[in-house]
C-alpha cells in the first residue's frame, strides 16, 4: 500500500465495507493533510498542455468519489502528468482474495483490449507488490440510462425532450453494436441494464463496467467468494453462484443446468433493456404489464406506429398483420372514450328497442272483437285491459321510438300498463293459463334494453306480476279462477262467458303469446345481422392490407 500512496500521493484510508462511507472529520483531515484540491466539475476543463506536470511521483490527485462496487470504489483523479481528469477504480482492501483480485485485473484487462468507441478505454493499470492495485480509465460524462428512463417515468417533460425515443433507440444500437464487438472477441458482458449505459453529452454512448465479462474461452469456473447484493436490490449487481443483475438476467444465469451461458446471455439482457426502453417499465414487470397490455395510451401508441410503419414501408408485412391484428382484435379494457361514445348512443337504441315493442304488440288486437263476440261479463275490465295492451301501451312506445331523449318515466310508465293490462286479461282463464306466456315473452324482450339494471327490474316486475295474480286468488281475495277436485281442475271464466267457441279464443290467445316475441325477435335478429355484416366487411378490407400466404409465394 505504501507503493500505491506513492503512485497517488492522496490515497485516501483503506474502505472495509462496501456500503460504509467515511464520516465528515475523516474527509476533512484527509484533504487537508494528503488530499490536494480536485479539480472542479462544474464546467468542462479547457485544453492545456502547459498545465501538465513531469513529476513522477505523485501522478494522480485524487478527488471526489464517484461510485462503489463489489471489487473497488471509483474516484474522480486529476493526471497531473497528462493534464487530464481521469477515473481512477481502486481495490478495496477486502478485495486481497486471490480470486477477487484476478477479476478486478481481469476487468482491466479486459477492459482495456476491447478497442471500441462505445467501451470506455483504459489508460493505465498498476499492481503493487503487496497486493493492491488500481487502474485508470476515460472519464466519461454524462446520464445513465437508468436515470433517463427514471425520470421518463415519472414524466419529466426537459427530460422527455432531450431524449426522445428515437435518440434512446439509437443509443441502444450503439450498445448492441459494441456487444456484438465483444463477442467476435470472445467476451461476454454479464451485467447489461440500464445503470451500466451511458449517454454523454456530446452523443457518445458507452457500455460500462466489465467487472463480470466472462471469457468465453477461459472462464469455465467462475471464481468464489465475490459480494452478494442486499434482497431486494432490483440494480445491484450480484456475484457469486450467480452474476448479474435480477430482472435482467437470462434464466442460465440463475440456474446453470437450463443451458450453457453464452452470447445468448447478453442478447437477453439486451432484450430487457429494449423493453424497458420502448415500455418504460422493467422487464421484470413485463408479465403484469402484459396482463393487462390495452391501455388506452398503449393501444392508441401501437396503432400510430404501426399506421407510420405501413406508410413508410407499404411492403412491411410484419407491421401489416400486426396492424390488422390489433384492428381486429377487442381490447380486454374497453377505453373510456368508446364507454362515453356507448352511452351517448343509448337513446338511439332505446328508440329501437321501443319501435320493435309497439310492432310486438299489434298481434294483440284481434283478441278484442274475438272476446266481444264470446261475449264479456266484466266490461270495465275487460275494455279497460283491451284499451292498455292495444293501444296505451303501443301508443306510449311510438312516443318513446319519436323521442330525442327517451324519458326514464315515460319507460316505466309503458312497461306498467303492459303488466297491469295482461294481469287483469288472467280473469279470462285465471293467472296459471296465459299470464305466465305472456310476461315470459315479454321480459325476454327487455333483455334487449342498453341498460343491465334496467333489464332487471323489468324481469322482477314480471315475476312480481305473476305471484301478485296468484296470491290475489290463492289467499281468497278476489274470487279465484279454479276449483280443483279429486277429478280435475275446474276453470271459472269471470271475464267472458264460455260458448262452445270459447277455446278458439284460448287457442288464439296462446297463438298470440308465440307470435308477439317471433316478431321482435326477427326484427331483432335482422338488426344483428346487419352488425354482423358490418363488422365481416370491416375484418375483410382490413384483411386485404395483408396479403395471403398463397400470394407471397
Amino acid at each position: 500500500m505504501q507503493t500505491m500512496v506513492t503512485r497517488f500521493g492522496t490515497f485516501p484510508a483503506p474502505v472495509d465495507d462496501v456500503a460504509s462511507e467515511p464520516d465528515a472529520a475523516t474527509m476533512d483531515a484527509t484533504r487537508q493533510t494528503r488530499v490536494a484540491p480536485a479539480v472542479a466539475l462544474s464546467s468542462l476543463p479547457a485544453v492545456d498542455p502547459a498545465g501538465a506536470s513531469d513529476v513522477d511521483e505523485v501522478r494522480y490527485q485524487l478527488g471526489t468519489l464517484l461510485g462503489r462496487g463489489g471489487m473497488g470504489e471509483v474516484r474522480l483523479c486529476h493526471d497531473r502528468r497528462i493534464g487530464r481528469d481521469v477515473a481512477v477504480k481502486l481495490m478495496l482492501s477486502r478485495a486481497t482474495d486471490t480470486a477477487v483480485r484476478a477479476r478486478f485485473l481481469r476487468e482491466a484487462r479486459v477492459q482495456g483490449q476491447l478497442e471500441h468507441p462505445a467501451i470506455v478505454p483504459v489508460h493505465d493499470l498498476e499492481v503493487f507488490p503487496d497486493g493492491s492495485a488500481y487502474f485508470a480509465i476515460k472519464r466519461v460524462r454524462g446520464r445513465t440510462l437508468a436515470d433517463i428512463l427514471g425520470a421518463l417515468r415519472r414524466g419529466d417533460d426537459e427530460t422527455a425532450r432531450a431524449f426522445p425515443q428515437r435518440k434512446l433507440l439509437a443509443a441502444f444500437n450503439a450498445v448492441c453494436l459494441a456487444v456484438d464487438f465483444a463477442h467476435e472477441k470472445r467476451v461476454m458482458h454479464r451485467d447489461i441494464k440500464p445503470a451500466n449505459i451511458m449517454l454523454g453529452d456530446f452523443g457518445e454512448v458507452y457500455l460500462l463496467d466489465w467487472g463480470l465479462a466472462k471469457l468465453l474461452e477461459h472462464d469455465d469456473e467462475e471464481p468464489a467468494g465475490a459480494v452478494v447484493a442486499p434482497a431486494g436490490a432490483a440494480d445491484a449487481t450480484i456475484a457469486g453462484s450467480m452474476l448479474g443483475t435480477p430482472g435482467y438476467m437470462a434464466p442460465e444465469q440463475i440456474d446453470a443446468s437450463i443451458a450453457p451461458i453464452g452470447p445468448a446471455t447478453d442478447v437477453y439482457a439486451l432484450g430487457a433493456v429494449l423493453f424497458e426502453i420502448l415500455s418504460l417499465q422493467r422487464h421484470v414487470e413485463a408479465k403484469a404489464a402484459l396482463t393487462h397490455p390495452d391501455t388506452e395510451a398503449g393501444r392508441s401508441a401501437a396503432l400510430r406506429e404501426l399506421g407510420r410503419a405501413v406508410a413508410i414501408d407499404a411492403d412491411n408485412t410484419e407491421a401489416r398483420r400486426a396492424l390488422v391484428r390489433l384492428l381486429t382484435t377487442p381490447p380486454t379494457v374497453t377505453p373510456p372514450a368508446v364507454r362515453q361514445r356507448i352511452r351517448d348512443e343509448e337513446p338511439a337504441r332505446v328508440r329501437e328497442l321501443a319501435r320493435m315493442l309497439a310492432i310486438s304488440l299489434l298481434p294483440f288486437a284481434p283478441l278484442v272483437p274475438v272476446g266481444v263476440w264470446i261475449g264479456v261479463r266484466e266490461p270495465l275490465l275487460f275494455w279497460s285491459c283491451a284499451i292498455g295492451l292495444t293501444a296505451v301501451a303501443p301508443a306510449l312506445n311510438i312516443v318513446l321510438a319519436r323521442s330525442r331523449s327517451p324519458k326514464a318515466w315515460l319507460q316505466a310508465l309503458a312497461h306498467i300498463v303492459f303488466l297491469a293490462s295482461v294481469a287483469g286479461f288472467a280473469r279470462a282463464a285465471g293467472p296459471l293459463l296465459l299470464l305466465p306466456a305472456a310476461l315470459a315473452a315479454y321480459s325476454v324482450q327487455l333483455q334487449l334494453h342498453p341498460r343491465p339494471r334496467y333489464r332487471g327490474a323489468v324481469f322482477a316486475a314480471c315475476c312480481i306480476t305473476f305471484m301478485a295474480a296468484c296470491g290475489l286468488e290463492f289467499s281468497g281475495l278476489i274470487e279465484p279462477s279454479y276449483t280443483i277436485t279429486s277429478d280435475g281442475m275446474l276453470i271459472h271464466a269471470h271475464m267472458h262467458e264460455l260458448p262452445v267457441a270459447a277455446p278458439w279464443f284460448f287457442a288464439l290467445c296462446s297463438l298470440v303469446t308465440v307470435v308477439s316475441p317471433s316478431v321482435f325477435a326477427y326484427r331483432a335478429r335482422a338488426a344483428l345481422a346487419v352488425a354482423e355484416e358490418r363488422l365481416h366487411l370491416q375484418a375483410w378490407q382490413l384483411a386485404q392490407i395483408v396479403p395471403s400466404e398463397s400470394s407471397q409465394h
